[in-house]
């Protein structure tokens, strides 16, 4: 008895949630649900299927449901689950279906985008405020725009790694998009674009994008704008890229087509210029030729940007040591970590050469009772130091930077040698002394660094690559200068008053 009572209230217990969710389900099914399945955004005069059949309806025994649609283009209904039809008209369209079932008559809408252009707009997220209403302006006159919107790293270099990956997810689009427009701070957009262009497989996909209609808008000087821009189209040889400024964003997607956008820029007042053929530099310039070369063969402009730089740092290494008297670790040991922080960001650059004084500070200590002569010391440190960067790659890893780690990890192994310079200075001056020159190292590696990623700098640089000259000349010059330093001016500065008095 006890048994049987039981099994019975288990049952009952078992028996009860499949009743309730019967029970919930045919009350799910009590009432019609009409669902339209489309595309979102269609062609013009391309024919779509509008498909009612994953609209929920009454369980049966409920009579056979009828589906009725309607187009906000069109006063003629047409009944079935599923239709076909086209749009000859640009712009939103609403669709509505009705599913008649029994006594119950529901109502679904969705808007539909047929457009008869479709274009890329590549940006940054400085740039992306306020576009929301150029998207809506472009999708007024048929143009459907997609807008790809990078957010700015602490370097050009992360950002043009970051975008190249952005435009290789878009292929598809990319592959159907009628114009190219690209819209940054600095010359990146266009620049990755070429890199993504310069990766692609087949002759035929590569000579059909370089039928597209290419833009490039600028805040910028358009001289300097106007060299960048020739080097893209010198990679991806186009018809030509047209140069202009924000306000061309409107007229570009009220022209009737894009080859007609010129036409409407001049009407309109608005600058701009047009890069082709006429527009490559004459043969004097040879470094911008082979710059060019370079980057047409698959060369990452960031990459010669950064051979280019180089020069730059190293002068102004040269010029707070020479005229400031800033000593800092010899020239090669802050140039390199100055290049580590156009790779790695100062943040993160920052923390890593942190991490490299603290580690070999420890270890020196450790390793003070073994009494190992200097040189294997030295090397056991460096060889512990650049372990601990595991650590790093663990921190990459989990936390989703976007600095890659095949990019990051020479940098950092480059900056471990900075403890060999720290051992020695600490060896032979002090502890004191050393954390000095780190201090003094990161100073000018830092002042460096923050001239190189000048926005305004990067793209002359990038423009006349000729300018790399300068600073060659300039440490020339810096040679021939025998003179106080300004630190001694003020290191000295009470025997000079005294010389006054006197």
């Amino acid at each position: 008895m006890k048994y049987s009572l039981f099994f019975t209230v288990v049952l009952g217990f078992l028996i009860f949630p499949v009743s309730a969710l019967a029970q919930e389900t045919d009350a799910e099914q009590a009432e019609i649900i009409p669902i339209i399945t489309s595309e979102d955004f269609v062609q013009l005069n391309k024919s779509v299927l509008f498909d009612a059949g994953e609209s929920i309806l009454l369980s049966e025994p409920a009579p056979a449901a009828q589906y009725r649609w309607s187009f906000s283009d069109s006063s003629v209904q047409k009944t079935g689950k599923e239709l076909i039809r086209s749009f000859e008209k640009k712009g939103r369209h609403e669709v509505t279906l009705t599913v008649t079932q029994g006594d119950q008559q529901v109502r679904a809408n969705k808007i539909v985008f047929a457009y008869d252009r479709k274009a890329l707009l590549v940006t940054d997220k400085d740039k992306e405020s306020g576009l929301d209403l150029i998207v809506e302006q472009a999708a007024d006159n048929g143009v459907f725009l997609h807008v790809i919107a990078v957010q700015e790293e602490e370097t050009g270099f992360l950002t043009e790694e970051s975008l190249v990956k952005l435009i290789s997810e878009e292929n598809e689009f990319i592959d159907s998009a009628d114009g190219l427009l690209f819209y940054m701070k600095s010359s990146t957009g266009l620049q990755a674009f070429s890199r993504y262009w310069r990766s692609l497989e087949g002759e035929e996909r590569k000579s059909a994008l370089a039928q597209r209609f290419y833009a490039h808008i600028t805040d910028e000087n358009m001289d300097i704008s106007a060299q960048i821009a020739l080097q893209s189209f010198n990679v991806i040889h186009p018809a030509y890229i047209l140069l202009t400024r924000r306000e061309a964003l409107n007229p570009i997607f009220e022209s009737n087509a894009f080859s007609d956008v010129t036409t409407e820029l001049s009407n309109r007042a608005i600058e701009f210029r047009i890069i082709d053929e006429r527009s490559d530099k004459s043969d004097v310039f040879v470094l911008s030729h082979l710059v060019t070369n370079f980057v047409s063969r698959g060369v990452p402009s960031n990459t010669i940007y950064l051979i280019l730089a180089f020069p730059f740092i190293a002068f102004i290494i040269a010029f707070a040591r020479q005229v400031f008297g800033l000593s800092a670790f010899g020239v090669f040991t802050p140039a390199m970590i100055a290049v580590s922080f156009l790779t790695l960001g100062i943040n993160f650059g920052m923390a890593t050469l942190i991490l490299v004084v603290v580690a070999a500070w420890l270890l020196r200590w450790a390793l003070n009772k073994i009494n190992l002569l200097f040189i294997p010391r030295a090397a056991l440190v460096l060889s512990s130091v650049a372990l601990s960067f595991l650590a790093v790659i663990w921190f990459l890893l989990n936390y989703e930077s976007s600095i890659a780690i095949s990019l990051a990890i020479f940098p950092m192994l480059v900056m471990s040698t900075v403890t060999e310079k720290f051992l020695s200075a600490q060896s032979e001056e002090g502890l004191k002394s050393a954390l000095l020159g780190v201090l003094r190292t990161i100073l000018v590696s830092a002042a460096a660094y923050y001239f190189v990623v000048w926005p305004a700098f990067v793209d002359l640089l990038t423009a006349a690559p000729e300018l790399v000259l300068i600073p060659l000349l300039l440490i020339v010059v810096l040679g021939k200068f025998t003179g106080l330093r300004l630190g001694e001016y003020f290191r000295f500065r009470h025997l000079f008053r005294e010389g006054q008095e006197e």
